[in-house]
């Protein structure tokens, strides 16, 4: 799993502040999850997309003090930060299977037709010399927008802890 975690942590006089949980529970959990926000919108936006698994698994999850944006994917490690050569080998069976200018799999049905998609040559083999992938990052580069949107989210914060202790608090 792929994960970016947004943690509200500060100094003392915060950690007071949010314990009142009229503020927890409007302007504190707004920003978190509009840093939620960001940080899922430009992941979506960088990830690559074949099928589209990869963009429609990022998520968010949102507290009032912590968000968590990630994707479950199996693949999306080796995606965002690339591979080495490596060896492939079957696992179940006795040899490896692809086509060529296609994709050959279980489940693979397109127009009527399983198997082979494309006009490309099946090709079995024993092992793949696989030459690795270069990274295609896009969550590390999605948190960065966040850190460069932070001034302006926690302006908009403290103005709200500002106005909430300005009503009598």
């Amino acid at each position: 799993m792929v994960a970016i975690r947004v943690r509200l942590e500060g100094g003392e006089e915060l950690h007071r502040a949010l314990a009142d949980s009229e503020l927890v529970a409007g302007p504190v959990k707004d920003m978190v999850a509009e840093a939620a926000f960001i940080v899922e919108a430009k992941a979506k936006a960088l990830a690559p997309v074949d099928r589209g698994r990869l963009r429609a698994s990022i998520t968010s999850e949102i507290a009032p003090l912590e968000a968590q944006v990630y994707t479950n994917v199996m693949y999306a490690p080796m995606v965002e930060l690339g591979t080495k050569p490596h060896v492939i080998l079957p696992k179940n069976k006795k040899a490896l299977a692809f086509q060529l200018g296609g994709k050959l799999g279980r489940g693979t049905r397109r127009r009527g037709r399983t198997g082979m998609i494309g006009g490309g040559a099946k090709i079995v083999v024993a092992k793949v010399n696989h030459p690795g992938t270069r990274p295609h990052p896009f969550m590390l580069p999605a948190a960065e927008a966040l850190v460069r949107q932070a001034p302006r989210l926690l302006q908009r914060l403290a103005r709200a802890i500002e106005a909430h202790w300005g009503r009598g608090r």
